[in-house]
């Protein structure tokens, strides 16, 4: 279906559209045809459903975020996430996202949070795609080697879990953490 939406949606644009109202209407109408003519037509229950998180970026105006629930559409202005692990995910960003992030920045901080709502969150699936629409309006995919870098999460993982164990143990002396910092430093940098 998701498929479908993004195929059927890419067409309409073409065709109408020319500003963000036109955008949104054209992307609500396709995700309500679906719903009406194929999803109601499933022909048992629990029916299918999907959702959709599309970025749109008029050249050198600010992007906006569509994001579809069910038939309804909504914008945002930041992030969004959708799927089983959109809570999580929506939480770790409200940690680190900063309205001034670099595109690299953004990147790594995406790569993360998606590695982390992966590996805690059953049935999120496995495969990292990243686009960035820059404020030209042109959209970019960043076919990375995000297996590498979550290889390096991990890493950093396994040399934080002493630190942060430590701080939750207050039996442990000030020199005892300090050592642990060193060779938390020590992995880190190398």
């Amino acid at each position: 279906y998701i498929r479908m939406a993004y195929d059927k949606i890419s067409l309409r644009l073409l065709d109408t559209a020319s500003d963000l109202t036109e955008i949104e209407k054209a992307i609500e109408d396709v995700v309500v045809e679906i719903y009406e003519r194929n999803i109601a037509a499933y022909p048992v229950d629990p029916k299918p459903w999907f959702e959709l998180v599309l970025g749109e970026r008029e050249p050198e105006a600010d992007l906006v975020i569509l994001k579809s629930y069910c038939t309804a559409i909504s914008r945002s202005y930041s992030f969004e996430f959708v799927g089983s692990g959109a809570a999580f995910g929506r939480y770790l960003a409200e940690l680190f996202f900063q309205p001034n992030l670099t595109i690299w920045q953004g990147i790594f901080l995406g790569v993360y949070i998606l590695r982390t709502v992966k590996k805690y969150v059953p049935g999120v699936g496995k495969r990292t795609d990243i686009s960035v629409v820059h404020k030209t309006g042109e959209v970019e995919w960043k076919f990375l080697n995000t297996n590498a870098m979550e290889v390096h999460f991990d890493i950093l993982d396994a040399a934080l879990q002493p630190l942060l164990l430590s701080c939750a143990d207050g039996r442990q002396s000030d020199e005892t953490f300090r050592e642990k910092l060193n060779r938390f430093n020590q992995v880190i940098t190398d």
